[in-house]
């Protein structure tokens, strides 16, 4: 009987590092469960973060190059306005020779007008 007394025991002591080892087990299962689940909800928050930086990217863009074309649209009506103030100095300029032109032409009608009366009331 000693043999199946000591049988017993180490059978009883096996049965217990067992019921040990199983709920080291477990309890790592558990532990891997709330670590998984833990990351996955991590990664839908990460989800969440990067759609709404999608968003949030694309509308800047929009914004952006809505922007660009604003300031596309400003710089050409500068561009015409430089032109258009070229094209007035470009005919004051002109018109100034023009005016000189004139004023000198006046003047010679003006002394020739003299000349004539000169002799006219010479003739006379």
């Amino acid at each position: 009987m000693p043999e199946v007394e000591s049988e017993l025991s180490q059978a009883e002591s096996t049965t217990r590092e067992a019921e040990e080892a199983m709920g080291d087990a477990q309890n790592n299962a558990r532990l891997s469960l709330t670590g998984a689940e833990e990351a996955k909800l991590k990664a839908s928050n990460l989800e969440k973060e990067a759609a709404q930086l999608t968003a949030t990217t694309e509308s800047t863009r929009a914004n952006l190059t809505g922007k660009k074309e604003q300031v596309d649209q400003i710089v050409g009506t500068i561009d015409g306005l430089g032109t258009t103030s070229k094209d007035f100095e470009n005919q004051a300029q002109s018109d100034s020779e023009k005016s000189s032109e004139v004023l000198k032409k006046a003047s010679l009608a003006e002394s020739n007008a003299k000349v004539l009366q000169v002799c006219s009331n010479a003739i006379q």
